[in-house]
């Protein structure tokens, strides 16, 4: 006859602590995953605004000594915003560019918003043209 040994009396600190760590454990492999991803993406969002950059600039270079000059001017201008914007991304992580975004979209949101709808726009005319 096998005599059942007693099961020791349930502790709430002994099971909570180790689901706790589990979860936590979790969310770093998580937290861990999403970063790299969020980083990879990011190289590629650099790479792509110093596409837009380089496009934008021959632009205006073709536009100089022309009657277009003042097209020429903001095409320079805005390649060197793009290329700005580029260069910030590559040298901050995601969460202090997140944190500049929230707090341009408290000071200014006017300006966020059309700055967003621009941002849009371009994007759009640079997919449209690789096709």
């Amino acid at each position: 006859m096998a005599i059942d040994q007693p099961t020791p009396p349930f502790t709430p600190g002994n099971s909570q602590t180790s689901s706790s760590s589990e979860r936590g454990g979790v969310k770093d492999r998580i937290r861990q995953r999403v970063t790299s991803k969020v980083g990879t993406h990011k190289d590629r969002v650099v790479e792509t605004l110093m596409s837009v950059a380089s496009a934008v600039r021959r632009i205006g270079e073709q536009r100089q000594g022309q009657q277009y000059e003042p097209v020429a001017n903001y095409a320079n201008a805005a390649a060197d915003h793009v290329e700005q914007a580029a260069r910030y991304l590559r040298q901050h992580e995601i969460h202090e560019v997140v944190d500049d975004v929230r707090e341009a979209a408290r000071r200014r949101p006017v300006v966020f918003i059309g700055a967003g709808l621009l941002a849009g726009a371009i994007a759009g005319r640079v997919l449209k043209s690789r096709r």
